[in-house]
């Protein structure tokens, strides 16, 4: 596995998308340069549930998802 630069920080980031493909791209992407996924979201209402607890860098949102609310809402 590549690790990040000397120097960079290391990001903690949570991807929303409704592709599980796209997931799994982003997953691999960013793991691959040292970085940590720490969860993946097929919707925004799974997510209202464990922003409180999870504090990631990054949040990598999808703006068009399925249900009641989408990545606009988040």
């Amino acid at each position: 596995m590549t690790t990040s630069q000397p120097g960079n920080e290391t990001l903690k980031i949570m991807v929303v998308n409704d592709e599980e493909d796209i997931l799994n791209l982003y997953t691999d992407f960013f793991s691959r340069r040292g970085h940590q996924v720490l969860k993946t979201y097929l919707s925004a209402e799974n997510v209202m549930n464990d922003v409180k607890r999870e504090t990631p860098n990054i949040y990598l949102i999808d703006h068009k998802l399925p249900g009641t609310k989408d990545g606009l809402d988040l």
